[in-house]
């Protein structure tokens, strides 16, 4: 054999080992086609986690921003009207902490009451959060009001409060 010149060493090859070379390249051929199945699966996968990472960053700065505009008209307030009574101000702590669930909009002190004007993922929420406000102020009439933004799809609310006439502004 070391005497045949290689185009017919490479027949003889063929030949003799031929279900031995079509093994070894279908094997072969499997081995790339799977890896580049793998790889085309996790481009995917990693693409569609990383949409939603997207989405999550921009509705966590969304509420990232409305929270800062929260916080800044919450100091505003507190720095025009520094003079409140002890029921105001106690007011004010309850409402500062109410938390992510409920967004509030304004928030209005007069002489004999207060009206406090919001949003709520629950309507449950604004009854416990009138609830605390009616256990933590002794002396304090509260009227409810819900309804549903049709627009936002979100529950509305209205507090409408009344000191007592011997316990206001202590």
């Amino acid at each position: 054999m070391n005497f045949m010149l290689l185009p017919f060493r490479c027949e003889y090859y063929y030949k003799h080992y031929k279900s031995l070379i079509i093994i070894i390249s279908l094997i072969f051929s499997a081995l790339t086609m799977s890896f580049w199945l793998i790889a085309i699966y996790w481009y995917h996968d990693n693409k569609i986690l990383s949409d939603e990472i997207g989405q999550l960053e921009n509705a966590g700065k969304a509420n990232h921003i409305a929270a800062q505009n929260y916080d800044k008209i919450l100091k505003i307030r507190l720095k025009k009207e520094m003079k409140h009574s002890i029921t105001q101000s106690i007011l004010l702590h309850i409402v500062d902490s109410a938390g992510s669930e409920i967004i509030l909009d304004t928030i209005v002190f007069t002489d004999d009451g207060f009206t406090i004007t919001g949003m709520c993922t629950k309507p449950e929420i604004a009854l416990a959060f009138s609830q605390k406000i009616k256990n933590t102020l002794k002396g304090v009439t509260i009227n409810a009001k819900q309804g549903i933004d049709a627009n936002r799809k979100i529950h509305t609310f209205q507090l409408s409060g009344k000191y007592e006439k011997n316990k206001s502004q202590s």
